[in-house]
């Protein structure tokens, strides 16, 4: 599949505690919503309902029955839950455990259980997503925890973020604009927002004629266009030829290469330009 969704869907492991907080703000309701399973509002609701009984039972007593957190850490804001789709990561978590942090793995669990936690767990982020919990002030200080002069070392060298952006240009006087949670979150997930880059799509037809616009829907059959005129076209994938320019696929890939240290070496010099 070619949807941003599943390109993000494997980002893990690159944020700590500290950045749980900025999953509410940096997805938007509709993709938060898009990872639950696709079913009608009375299934919706039973595999709710099973997810929370079977999440209360297994996951409760460490990380809270309404899963904000208790001995374990908080999954409604947590970077792993966000990206999983359907259950494709959190199942694994589950029957592998985490050792070393106190979690025991659960390999009985079966894959609609694993289903159901899944959706209990984007239904309770949805919920977070549309109460405005986390407010846009957010303490710098709880997201300051890197080396400024790391991140700029980092940003015009092995990063080579330099290529694309200017701390001078487009960065200049960056921390002014957002709040620190706001720019912790496009930094973490570019192409969430309607106003940013999206990627383009080229259809060539076996006559030659092209058609060229922004991406409105990919798949394994069918691409999806808006032409220059703002109608909608969509052609069969297995009898054209598409190519798909995405502006930030450069950004997407150094973001799945960032280390820990890395994000938030980054982050502080970004914080920095003001």
């Amino acid at each position: 599949m070619l949807t941003h969704v599943r390109e993000c869907s494997r980002r893990l492991g690159k944020v700590s505690a500290f950045l749980l907080t900025l999953i509410l703000l940096s997805l938007c309701n509709s993709s938060a919503r898009s990872q639950a399973p696709a079913q009608d509002a009375a299934a919706q609701n039973a595999a709710l309902e099973r997810g929370r009984k079977q999440f209360e039972q297994s996951c409760g007593f460490c990380h809270g029955p309404d899963a904000t957190g208790g001995r374990g850490p908080d999954l409604i804001r947590s970077p792993l839950v966000a990206h999983d789709v359907k259950g494709d990561l959190i199942g694994d978590i589950i029957r592998r455990g985490r050792p070393d942090k106190g979690m025991p793995p659960l390999p009985a669990m079966t894959d609609e259980q694993v289903t159901d936690i899944a959706w209990f767990l984007h239904a309770r982020a949805a919920e977070a997503l549309e109460s405005s919990s986390v407010p846009k002030s957010y303490p710098v200080e709880k997201l300051l925890t890197g080396n400024p002069e790391a991140g700029k070392t980092y940003f015009y060298a092995m990063g080579g973020c330099k290529d694309c952006h200017s701390p001078t240009g487009d960065l200049a006087g960056i921390s002014a604009k957002y709040s620190p949670i706001e720019l912790e979150a496009r930094m973490l997930y570019p192409g969430h927002r309607k106003e940013g880059p999206h990627t383009t799509a080229v259809v060539t037809l076996p006559s030659g004629e092209q058609f060229k616009g922004p991406l409105v829907h990919a798949d394994d059959f069918v691409v999806g266009l808006r032409n220059a005129s703002g109608w909608y076209r969509s052609f069969p994938r297995d009898r054209v030829k598409v190519e798909l320019q995405d502006p930030l696929a450069a950004h997407r890939e150094l973001l799945d290469k960032l280390t820990q240290a890395e994000v938030h070496d980054l982050f502080a010099y970004l914080q920095s330009l003001k």
